[in-house]
């Protein structure tokens, strides 16, 4: 969804498709002011986890479109707050959703429910334009009472994006090989009893099978002991 609506945004000529790399150089200096905030402000315990931001915080694509270092700030914050409650960082953040409506709003007008949204988003990221403004207040155009939340949630699991993690890769089972695998598959026998390949029938050796060869193979006698029961004789007519 991400992706769709920054194109939309670029057809239409509202962001150029090559934005200036001045504002990504920007964006790593704001990333480290805020960690190193962060840092101060909370226990030493949250170090690791804080520090661990910086390699999520890489700049997507719709803030670098906006150009604004408020909104890059208050992604990174988000971010830093996950990274200490240990909560997934791959969601979109609240400022990827401002700046994602607002790059729709260049299209078309927003509904009274996203409106809503806007006005939250922006009165919280932006107090000081909010306050300028006017400083609307949103519950007025929200439908019920908790459907702008159910609204950003949604937003925010729509602009997933995987910031650097790698997805991780299953594990095979515990004393499983390929090997295995590929007989199951393939549904060939593979325990000794039944068979040593592809083309035998399942049942022992020995005990009535025949061999694929077009020959007949004489079966072998019950033996009696250590001795082999002597062949029948045919009655003379």
């Amino acid at each position: 969804m991400q992706d769709k609506a920054m194109k939309a945004l670029v057809d239409i000529g509202v962001f150029s498709p090559k934005q200036a790399n001045w504002f990504n150089f920007g964006c790593i200096r704001v990333a480290e002011e805020e960690i190193a905030a962060a840092i101060k402000k909370h226990p030493k315990k949250h170090r690791e986890a804080i520090d661990g931001t910086f390699k999520h915080a890489c700049c997507t694509e719709m803030l670098r479109a906006k150009g604004s270092y408020t909104l890059y700030r208050a992604h990174v914050r988000e971010l830093i707050e996950r990274m200490i409650a240990g909560v997934d960082v791959r969601p979109g953040t609240k400022a990827e959703v401002l700046a994602m409506m607002s790059g729709l709003s260049f299209i078309a007008p927003l509904t009274r429910e996203f409106y809503a949204v806007y006005v939250r988003l922006f009165s919280g990221i932006y107090p000081q334009h909010m306050a300028a403004i006017g400083n609307p207040d949103w519950k007025r155009e929200e439908p019920w009472p908790g459907r702008t939340d159910e609204l950003i949630g949604e937003l925010q699991r729509k602009l997933i994006d995987s910031r650097g993690i790698e997805p991780t890769k299953k594990k095979p089972k515990k004393g499983a090989s390929l090997e295995v695998h590929s007989q199951e598959r393939s549904r060939v026998p593979s325990h000794p009893q039944n068979g040593h390949g592809p083309r035998d029938s399942g049942l022992p050796r020995g005990r009535g099978s025949r061999p694929h060869n077009g020959r007949n193979q004489r079966p072998v006698r019950r033996a009696q002991g250590n001795r082999r029961e002597p062949a029948r004789r045919r009655p003379l007519d």
